[in-house]
């Protein structure tokens, strides 16, 4: 019983916006001769638009056949032409190259790191300038005596 109140309820609250909706359909709908006109010009409209961009597809489409056909033209010649041929050839060996001179450099630069002496090198030194300072604190005790 409660639900079928607030159905009713629900149903009371937005019947005066369907009602509003329903009326403007009809106005619109009532004036089925307008809507048949305003209908028949957008055919009409669609029908020209139509017709003029198939009077363009031709020529579009000879112009398209005509550039695919210079191509084909252009790259027979190129393939046949012995310059074109030994340009591909360097190009293809100048990219191999490019390649193995990365390849090079990274094994250089992890070399570089690998072979790092300058912290043996100080610690070298290091123990150096204690050893003679060692030599002589017993030199000078020796000279002492």
């Amino acid at each position: 019983a409660e639900a079928t109140r607030e159905r009713l309820a629900t149903e009371l609250r937005t019947l005066p916006e369907k009602m509003r909706v329903m009326k403007e359909e009809l106005v619109t709908l009532s004036d089925l001769e307008k809507l048949r006109d305003e209908g028949e010009e957008q055919k009409k409209a669609l029908e020209t638009e139509l017709k003029q961009l198939k009077e363009k597809l031709s020529p579009t489409e000879s112009a398209v056949l005509e550039a695919t056909n210079k191509l084909k033209s252009i790259q027979a010649s190129l393939d046949g032409n012995e310059m074109y041929t030994k340009l591909n050839a360097l190009e293809e060996q100048l990219a191999q190259l490019e390649t193995r001179k990365t390849v090079l450099e990274e094994d250089i630069a992890s070399i570089t790191l690998k072979a790092d002496y300058e912290p043996l090198k100080k610690q070298a030194i290091d123990e150096l300038a204690l050893l003679n300072k060692k030599i002589i604190e017993d030199l000078s005790s020796i000279k002492s005596y």
